[in-house]
């Protein structure tokens, strides 16, 4: 089976994205940091709608792996800092992804889903904890707790992608 006009246009639209955003960052070096943030943003998003298999695919095997290296060869001090934003790509390509995915991961409430699900909201929950104190204290408690859910809530929303997205065939491809 060839592919599609719509398969074409959507690989079409992904590379123009990365050949405009490393275009901008090759013309402007000193903002070479902020494009290409948004570059790899916009691309996520494209792919992401596109060819969310793709964008599946991308993030396990290539950016996660990858992702040392790069942030070590690009020449711009915000890889150096606090504030890394090239860290943030995983986590959107999840919520793009969980867009994206059919609810067919929430149609089967196997005990495991619900599990899951409640540990999910637990998480949550537990991010926006009022209990702790003044406002002011909340308040930097919440950023806190956003903070965490990039390494408890983010892993977990895995669980949903796969069962939504992810079938026999891919998961032969991404096995092998």
């Amino acid at each position: 089976m060839g592919a599609t006009w719509r398969d074409r246009g959507s690989l079409l639209a992904c590379v123009v994205i990365l050949c405009l955003g490393l275009g901008v960052a090759t013309a402007l070096p000193q903002a070479i940091g902020p494009v290409l943030v948004a570059t790899i943003s916009l691309f996520i998003f494209a792919l992401g709608f596109f060819r969310p298999e793709a964008l599946l695919m991308g993030t396990l095997l290539l950016w996660v792996p990858t992702l040392a290296l790069f942030r070590r060869l690009i020449p711009f001090t915000e890889a150096a800092s606090s504030t890394d934003l090239l860290l943030l790509a995983a986590p959107f390509a999840t919520f793009v992804l969980m867009m994206v995915a059919p609810r067919i991961g929430f149609s089967k409430m196997t005990p495991l889903a619900c599990a899951v699900l409640g540990f999910n909201v637990w998480t949550v929950l537990s991010a926006l904890n009022p209990l702790r104190g003044s406002l002011a204290e909340w308040l930097s408690d919440v950023v806190l707790g956003l903070s965490s859910l990039l390494f408890l809530l983010v892993p977990l929303l895995w669980f949903w992608i796969g069962r939504g997205l992810v079938e026999t065939s891919l998961l032969r491809k991404l096995l092998k």
